[in-house]
């Protein structure tokens, strides 16, 4: 059997193109009528083997030296900065051109395409800072974002919009799936701060709300791939797991963080519980654990407030939560099938079925 990694080879050297691949994987792993699905519904394409990861490493030392080594020559200005990741931007699109179009290398791929997301992201927000006329603001556009906005606004939307393009151009020419993602949050982002400079508050007044809806946009993409690819053996199931990661703890966060009073009683945990019951039946129904998984934190504090309240010291009850937790995470995983086809059993020949993966044996 023809692995997917022996297919990507084929189409690094120019053998097939990326659409002929896809379509050759389906046919080879199309079970004969009978037959069960053996695959990982799953699985997604990280790495072919160590040599992605040495790549990877050395493409991240070469760009942290780059970055350390440019603004310890270039003078401290805003546009020397802008210089700086302008040329970064052009060396991670020279690596892509060989290690994402030619050798289709699927960690480097993935890495190069977060760096230059980040890259564009500061060199559109350090070029709008140099046009202020008051000087502009000496800040950084990944860190402003990381820890919380500060400074102009107005600097961080431009970084947004230009982070946005850039991924959106990389993607057509290198097609790598988690660009899609990066699509889709540039777009979550750039909205939300256009939507806060247009009406002041409309936004930090009521998160929770926003970003819900940015989730369930974004979970709906995701379907729209999945749906595709219901046998998840094409590039649209890579791209439906990276819209599902950034989906999940939007909507994960938005619904349960409303649910949460901080004050731990027994009340508030249980309806966390519940919720994250639902989000499990969910998961379950679409086949993707990454659902769950951003539910995971919120069902642990749950827990330990539960334990709180039965008068079981701190340090017990974190542990007896990380025992229940871990517990909890084996039993559904090793008895994920089963609890799937007991889930679907009552939606079988219904329309539904046919935007999901089927239930493996």
């Amino acid at each position: 059997m023809i692995k997917r990694s022996e297919l990507d080879g084929a189409v690094g050297k120019g053998i097939l193109t990326a659409g002929q691949a896809d379509a050759l994987s389906v046919f080879l792993n199309a079970p004969s009528p009978g037959q069960p699905q053996m695959h990982d519904p799953e699985e997604v394409r990280f790495s072919r083997g160590f040599h992605d990861v040495f790549i990877t490493i050395g493409i991240v030392c070469l760009f942290a030296g780059m970055v350390y080594g440019l603004h310890h020559v270039l003078s401290e200005t805003l546009i020397a900065r802008g210089l700086v990741y302008g040329l970064c931007c052009l060396v991670i699109w020279l690596l892509a051109e060989w290690f994402s179009k030619r050798q289709r290398l699927a960690l480097p791929s993935i890495v190069l395409s977060l760096l230059f997301f980040l890259s564009a992201g500061e060199l559109g927000f350090q070029l709008f800072e140099t046009l202020r006329p008051d000087g502009g603001f000496h800040g950084s556009f990944v860190r402003g974002m990381i820890l919380g906005v500060s400074g102009s606004s107005h600097g961080y939307f431009a970084g947004i919009v230009s982070a946005t393009l850039a991924i959106a151009v990389f993607y057509l020419r290198f097609r790598v799936p988690i660009a899609v993602a990066g699509i889709a949050g540039g777009i979550v982002l750039g909205f939300m701060l256009l939507l806060e400079g247009v009406i002041p508050r409309s936004v930090s007044a009521n998160p929770e709300l926003f970003f819900l809806i940015s989730g369930l946009v974004c979970f709906a993409s995701a379907m729209s791939f999945d749906a595709r690819d219901t046998r998840r053996e094409t590039n649209n199931s890579d791209k439906a797991f990276w819209l599902h990661l950034l989906a999940a703890p939007l909507i994960v966060h938005s619904v349960l963080n409303t649910f949460i009073d901080g004050s731990g009683s027994a009340g508030s945990a249980a309806i966390v519980i519940g919720l994250v019951a639902l989000l499990g039946f969910v998961a379950l129904i679409v086949d993707r654990r990454a659902l769950l998984v951003s539910g995971l934190g919120y069902f642990g504090y749950a827990v330990v407030s539960l334990l709180q309240r039965a008068e079981i010291d701190t340090s017990g009850s974190i542990a007896a939560s990380l025992f229940i937790l871990g517990l909890f995470v084996l039993m559904l995983g090793s008895g994920w099938n089963g609890a799937r086809s007991l889930v679907l059993s009552p939606l079988a020949n219904t329309p539904l079925t046919k935007f999901v993966p089927p239930v493996r044996k």
